[in-house]
């Protein structure tokens, strides 16, 4: 993850207040314990448009399956195989629907007994980029023997990463994002962690259908994407009989485990035959940081097809990550002009020219997003950071992030950066109510109690600023960001005692010579 590491940082344009330093533990569980839990939960879904689910809970005879609603979204016969290879039949209307969230739990009746996933129900902290894996019944249906079940495995990306690289990020719940490899039959698959337990469910790969000699096949590109779970989850199951759930994150895993999980999703030793294959293959490697690999492997594709914009893309993309901003752009243009409207890459191409020192054609290009496709909220989102971090443009940043919002009101990104600009506006209780609205929709969001905290400290409210640091180090306990704050308003409040421990904690665990480390240095120097 080190390049993609490199690119989430130079992304400017998105606040990454928090500082995350993972402590040590115990090891977390090797591969073949993680797949054995994997298969024994998952089930398949078999109707309309095949799925995947998990065993979550059971009451008596009957079990809950939590899945993706798009899954069983029509009308349909829909069977349940269980992982044994057993058929048990789904009662359509016996369905709980989450609203506005693309999930739903299905039951289905059985004397046999099956197990039950464990539901990890703890903050994804970005910035740490644990491992994961994606379970499925990839492209199965009760017709087709043997089944095929399939565990991929890749890397959690931070949450801001992802929401200015995908496509509609927010809609219908989507908030985690992954480098897994996923086919056809596997949405609604739980993602694991390394400890085997749930934390979210499998909805999406970005790609789009394609027609070619071989046939219809799917061209893949950017990441993965799924649901975490949902808050109101053991709501929905009424207090089953039979659940479990654990609310601490896994340990690191050992070197060698982590080398399993890298073999995992080693990518396929066949050559692919066709531009589809070639174009996925591209994808596959620049999700396993295999970059010179995927530029080669998108070249074959242009070869066979040299007006294949997914190609351009995919090349684009693992340029941009590379650095090479000029190739990059050139890739992005070319990708516009076979394909004027592919808003994405018109995004894309605007991150692009800002790390290349362009925000003026950046905004240009943003602009013609928002005009091109008004309901983006991403790009009005991106053009409010734009305009007030690189232009110092404040009221045309409120402009673009309140338009953002009247698309997206769940957008807590957008409600930390609208406070951080009424902040400097000097209207603080707007910002703190923006703050507020913030940390409401997305508790768990490491930015949002920070810049809480900061925007309460400037307004004179020690206490309630070192309430929000608490809720914070509640979430990410070894937060340097918070722990420096906390030590400077302990200070303001003729603590230095306390201070002090807490600058002695950012010591202990800030690297000699980073700027943590020195910040730390400098204010103890001044007690």
């Amino acid at each position: 993850m080190a390049q993609f590491v490199k690119q989430l940082a130079q992304w400017a344009i998105v606040a990454i207040a928090a500082t995350m330093v993972s402590p040590m533990a115990a090891i977390a569980r090797p591969l073949h314990e993680i797949q054995e839990i994997a298969q024994a939960t998952t089930v398949l879904i078999d109707g309309l448009n095949p799925g995947s689910g998990v065993i979550v809970a059971q009451d008596r005879e009957r079990y809950w399956v939590l899945t993706a609603q798009h899954v069983v979204a029509t009308e349909d016969e829909y069977w349940i195989v269980a992982p044994d290879g057993a058929e048990y039949p789904l009662d359509y209307h016996s369905r709980k629907l989450f609203p506005e969230t693309d999930l739903a739990l299905v039951p289905f009746r059985s004397r046999r007994t099956y197990d039950i996933a464990t539901l990890g129900d703890y903050p994804q902290l970005a910035g740490s980029f644990p491992s994961i894996f994606v379970s499925g019944w990839q492209g199965s249906n009760i017709h087709q023997q043997p089944l095929h079940h399939r565990l991929t495995g890749g890397q959690l990306l931070p949450r801001q990463y992802g929401l200015i690289h995908a496509q509609a990020p927010l809609s219908r719940g989507y908030g985690l994002f992954y480098t897994s490899t996923t086919e056809q039959g596997m949405s609604g698959g739980p993602i694991l962690d390394t400890e085997g337990q749930v934390i979210g469910i499998h909805g999406r790969s970005e790609g789009e259908e394609f027609s070619s000699s071989a046939g219809l096949t799917r061209l893949h590109w950017g990441f993965s994407s799924g649901l975490p779970l949902p808050d109101n989850l053991t709501t929905q199951l009424r207090s089953p009989i039979r659940w479990r759930h654990q609310t601490q994150p896994p340990p690191p895993p050992s070197p060698s485990d982590r080398a399993s999980y890298a073999a995992l999703g080693a990518s396929p030793q066949e050559t692919p035959t066709d531009v589809a294959g070639w174009v996925n293959l591209g994808n596959q490697l620049y999700r396993q940081e295999q970059f010179e690999q995927a530029l080669f492997a998108f070249e074959q594709a242009l070869n066979q097809q040299p007006d294949l914009y997914q190609a351009w893309y995919g090349q684009a993309q693992v340029l941009s990550t590379l650095g090479d901003y000029p190739g990059a752009l050139a890739a992005y243009s070319r990708v516009l002009t076979l394909q004027p409207d592919f808003s994405q890459a018109l995004r894309d191409r605007a991150l692009v020219q800002i790390l290349a020192g362009q925000p003026e054609r950046a905004v240009d290009d943003l602009d013609d997003v928002v005009q091109t496709t008004p309901q983006d909220y991403v790009a009005w989102y991106l053009r409010g950071n734009l305009f007030w971090k690189y232009q110092g443009w404040h009221e045309a940043a409120l402009g673009s992030y309140d338009r953002a919002l009247t698309l997206m009101p769940t957008f807590a990104e957008v409600w930390i950066e609208r406070g951080r600009v009424l902040s400097e506006l000097g209207r603080g209780q707007d910002a703190i109510a923006s703050l507020q609205t913030a940390t409401q929709l997305e508790p768990d969001l490491v930015d949002g109690w920070y810049w809480f905290a900061v925007i309460l400290h400037a307004e004179q409210a020690p206490a309630a600023a070192l309430a929000a640091i608490e809720r914070g180090l509640a979430i990410a306990p070894d937060n340097l960001s918070y722990l420096l704050l906390e030590a400077q308003i302990w200070l303001q409040l003729q603590q230095p005692t306390v201070a002090q421990k807490r600058l002695q904690q950012v010591l202990q665990l800030a690297p000699t010579g980073s700027p943590q480390a020195n910040a730390a240095n400098q204010i103890l120097q001044q007690l």
